[in-house]
C-alpha cells in the first residue's frame, strides 16, 4: 500500500479542491484499512462531481418526446481503445439509464498529423465496430489535423438520445432490492480516480475485459422492456469508481441507506479483492432498484434477454452504505460524510459576451495564383485524412438512410415520431489557441448555423471545456468560458447543458483550453434541407459578408504563412438574422441546398456541394476583392445556397423585404469548374484531392 505522504500527491490529480484534499488525508490517517480508505477516497469523488457535474438536460420535440445530448472528450493515454471506449459507454448508458434511448452519435478524431499511426487506426476502427455494435449509427464526423493542443491524438464524440415522458425514476423505499446486471465484474479500471486508486494500493489490472457493443445493446433491450412494465425505480451505471460511487449516489439522491453484499457479485476469472470489485469499471454493468413484489418479473425479463444478474443488495433506512466482503471483511461509512468535502458555492463575478474588433490586416493573397491556390487548400492536411476516415468507419457512413440525403448538420432519423434530429459538433483547435473565449463564440454559431442549414430548429447546446495544462488559472477560465456558453445559449434560446470538463494535466507544455460545442435540432418539415446541389441551372447565392483576406484561413497554413494572432470580426445580429433568413427561406420552399462556408472558404464549400451529385458550378467573384481572398478567406456569418430558376424572383424579393445582405454567385453545372469565365477542370477531378 502506498505511504500516506505519497497518496497525498496522487491526490492532486484528482482535482479536489485544497480544503477537500486536507480532510481527507486526515480522515484517512484515522482508517487505517484498504477498505475504509478507498470508500472516502470514493465518496470525496462523488461529492464533488454531486457539486461540479450539472443534471442532465434535455429538450422537448414534440407530442410528449425529449431528446438529449451527451458530449465527452477522451485523451488516448496510450490507449485510444481503452479511454474512447469507456467514454463512449459512459455517455451511452447515462443516457439510457435515464429512459433515454441512444439513437446516433457523432465523432471527431483530432490527429496531431496527417500520418495516422497504426494504434490510432486499430483503435477507430475498434470504436466504429463498438458503435454499430450498440445499433447507434454515426451521422456525423471526421479528422481534424492540430499539433496545435497535443502531441497525441484524441477524440471528442456526441451520443443522442431520446425518450417519451419527462422523467422515468422514483423515489426509493425501505426494503427494496437492489439488483446488478451485465457483463461480469473484472479488475478493470478506466478513469484518472481509478488510475490513482490502482497506483496507490497495487490494484490488478485487466484491459481485456468484453467491451461487446451487441451486448451493451442487448442490456440495453433489456433495460428498455423494464422501464416499459415499471420494473425499475432508479439505476445507475458503474462507470467511474464502479458499485461504490453508483450506490453512493443512490444513497445520497434519496437520502437513504444502501447495503451491499460483494459475495453476491458475479466476477470473472480473475481473482478480485474487496476494493478492487467495489471500484471496477468494467463496462455494460448496471444496479437497479425494484419495486416491492416485482423482482421476479424482472428476473424474468433480464432471462428472456440472457443477462447475467444477481441480487447483490437492498435498500434500509438509515443513511449509510454497508459492505458485506468476501473474507469477512465488512464496512459501513455514512454518506453524511460527504458533506466533508464540500465547499460553499462561491457567487462569480458575471462576464459580457467578449466583443470582436474589426481589425485591418495585411494581404498575402497574390503569392500564388488562384490554380495554385486550389491544389494547395484541396490537398490540404486537414481535408486528406477524409477519405481514410471514410475507409475505417465504412459501414456507419454508407450503411443506413441517415446520409442518403447529406446536409450540413448529422441527421438522425426518428420513425416512430416520423421527424429528424440534426447534430452539429464544432471544434477548432486554431481559434482556440487564440482567444478561447471568442472562439466558444464562434464555435456557438458555427454548430447552430449547420443546424438551420440542414432545415431544423436549434433545441440543446453542450459544452465541453477540454483542459490542456491543469492550472488554477485554467480552471478559473473554465468558470467564465461556462458563463458566457450560457449567457450565448440564452440568446439563442436553446437549453444550455454544461457538461464534465475533460482535463489533461501537463508540465512545461503550452496550456491551452478547447471549447467543443454541440447542438442539436429538430427539422421544422418532412425532410431535411440537403447541402448537395440538386439541379444543373440552379442559382448559387452567398448569404452574408464575404472574407477580405486569408488571414487565418486554410490557404495561409498551407502556404506555411506566418499566421495571424487575430480572430475575424463578428457579429451576432447578423448572425441572428442570417440564421433566421435561413430558416424561413427553407419553411417558404424556396431553397433547393444550404451549405454554411466553413474550412476552406466558399470555394471549398461549393465543392463539397458538387461532390455528391457530380454537378459543377459556374461563380463571379468580387472585382473588389482578390479572387484568392474571396474564395479561400475564411469569415464567419457566411452560407451558401442554392435556389431554382423558377424561384429566382421569390427569392430575390424576400431577402430585399428582409434586408439580408446577399449576392449572386453563379450558377451549377452538369460538371465543370468555372471561375471568372476561366475553366478549372471538373469536379470529378477537384474532388479527388480532398475525399
Amino acid at each position: 500500500m502506498t505511504p500516506l505522504k505519497s497518496l497525498k500527491v496522487l491526490l492532486h490529480e484528482a482535482n479536489l479542491a485544497d480544503v477537500a484534499q486536507e480532510r481527507l488525508m486526515q480522515l484517512m490517517e484515522e482508517q487505517g484499512g484498504e477498505l475504509e480508505r478507498v470508500a472516502l477516497f470514493t465518496l470525496a469523488i462523488q461529492a464533488n462531481i454531486e457539486q461540479t457535474t450539472p443534471p442532465l438536460s434535455y429538450c422537448s420535440i414534440g407530442e410528449g418526446w425529449y431528446a438529449s445530448l451527451q458530449q465527452s472528450v477522451a485523451f488516448s493515454n496510450g490507449k485510444p481503445l481503452v479511454d474512447g471506449l469507456e467514454r463512449i459507454s459512459d455517455g451511452f448508458w447515462h443516457l439510457a439509464v435515464n429512459g433515454f434511448k441512444p439513437t446516433s452519435y457523432a465523432h471527431w478524431l483530432v490527429s496531431p498529423d496527417v500520418v495516422i499511426n497504426k494504434a490510432t487506426s486499430d483503435a477507430t476502427l475498434r470504436l466504429s465496430q463498438f458503435t454499430q455494435g450498440l445499433g447507434i449509427p454515426m451521422i456525423e464526423g471526421g479528422v481534424i489535423v492540430s499539433s496545435e493542443l497535443d502531441a497525441e491524438p484524441f477524440v471528442c464524440s456526441t451520443i443522442i438520445g431520446v425518450r417519451k415522458g419527462a422523467e422515468c425514476k422514483r423515489p426509493l423505499a425501505e426494503g427494496q432490492k437492489v439488483f446488478m446486471f451485465g457483463d461480469f465484474t473484472l479488475p478493470t479500471f478506466y478513469s484518472k480516480e481509478s488510475g490513482i486508486l490502482t497506483r496507490a494500493f497495487g490494484f490488478k489490472t485487466n484491459f481485456d475485459s468484453p467491451s461487446n457493443g451487441i451486448f451493451a445493446k442487448q442490456i440495453d433491450f433489456a433495460l428498455g422492456d423494464l422501464f416499459k412494465a415499471d420494473l425499475i425505480d432508479d439505476v445507475e451505471s458503474l462507470t467511474t469508481l464502479g458499485l461504490l460511487n453508483a450506490s453512493i449516489t443512490l444513497a445520497m439522491r434519496w437520502r437513504l441507506g444502501i447495503s451491499i453484499d460483494l459475495t453476491k457479485i458475479l466476477t470473472g476469472k480473475v481473482d478480485c479483492s474487496n476494493s478492487e470489485i467495489l471500484v471496477s469499471e468494467t463496462l455494460n454493468r448496471l444496479i437497479a432498484v425494484c419495486p416491492i413484489g416485482k423482482e421476479n418479473i424482472l428476473e424474468a425479463i433480464l432471462e428472456k434477454w440472457d443477462i447475467p444478474y444477481s441480487c447483490i443488495g437492498e435498500i434500509i433506512s438509515e443513511e449509510v452504505v454497508n459492505i458485506r466482503g468476501l473474507r469477512d471483511e465488512s464496512l459501513i461509512f455514512p454518506i453524511g460524510l460527504g458533506k466533508e468535502f464540500t465547499e460553499e458555492k462561491i457567487t462569480v463575478t458575471r462576464y459580457n459576451l467578449p466583443c470582436f474588433d474589426k481589425i485591418v490586416l495585411a494581404d498575402d493573397t497574390d503569392v500564388v495564383s488562384l490554380q495554385e491556390a486550389i491544389e494547395v487548400v484541396l490537398s490540404s492536411t486537414s481535408f486528406s485524412p477524409k477519405l481514410w476516415f471514410k475507409e475505417q468507419f465504412d459501414s456507419s457512413l454508407q450503411g443506413g438512410p441517415n446520409l442518403s440525403n447529406p446536409s450540413d448538420a448529422g441527421i438522425n432519423v426518428l420513425r416512430t415520431l416520423k421527424r429528424h434530429l440534426a447534430v452539429a459538433e464544432v471544434l477548432n483547435p486554431r481559434l482556440s489557441q487564440i482567444d478561447q473565449e471568442r472562439a466558444l463564440v464562434l464555435n456557438f454559431a458555427e454548430a447552430t448555423r449547420k443546424v438551420i442549414c440542414s432545415g431544423a430548429v436549434p433545441l440543446q447546446a453542450t459544452l465541453v471545456p477540454a483542459v490542456f495544462g491543469g492550472t488554477e488559472a485554467q480552471f478559473e477560465l473554465v468558470g467564465r468560458l461556462q458563463q458566457i456558453f450560457e449567457e450565448v445559449s440564452a440568446k439563442w434560446g436553446v437549453v444550455g447543458s454544461l457538461q464534465k470538463p475533460f482535463v489533461k494535466e501537463r508540465v512545461g507544455e503550452q496550456e491551452t483550453i478547447l471549447p467543443s460545442i454541440a447542438v442539436l435540432g429538430i427539422v421544422d418539415g418532412p425532410v431535411p434541407l440537403a447541402r448537395t446541389f440538386m439541379e444543373k441551372g440552379d442559382m448559387i447565392y452567398l448569404l452574408g459578408d464575404p472574407a477580405l483576406t486569408i488571414n487565418g484561413s486554410e490557404l495561409e497554413k498551407s502556404l506555411g504563412l506566418e499566421q495571424k494572432a487575430e480572430l475575424p470580426y463578428f457579429d451576432l445580429a447578423k448572425e441572428f438574422r442570417l440564421q433566421k433568413t435561413i430558416h424561413k427561406l427553407f419553411q417558404l420552399g424556396i431553397l433547393s441546398s444550404a451549405h454554411s462556408v466553413g474550412r476552406g472558404g466558399i470555394f471549398t464549400s461549393l465543392i463539397e456541394c458538387g461532390h455528391a451529385s457530380g454537378l459543377g458550378f459556374d461563380i463571379t467573384t468580387d472585382s473588389e476583392i482578390t479572387p484568392n481572398a474571396f474564395l479561400f478567406g475564411e469569415a464567419p456569418g457566411m452560407a451558401a445556397v442554392t435556389v431554382a430558376s423558377s424561384r429566382e424572383v421569390q427569392f430575390i424579393d424576400f431577402m430585399v423585404a428582409q434586408k439580408q445582405n446577399f449576392r449572386t454567385l453563379g450558377h451549377v453545372t452538369k460538371a465543370e469548374v468555372r471561375i471568372d469565365d476561366v475553366s478549372y477542370g471538373f469536379i470529378y477531378d477537384l474532388r479527388k484531392y480532398f475525399v
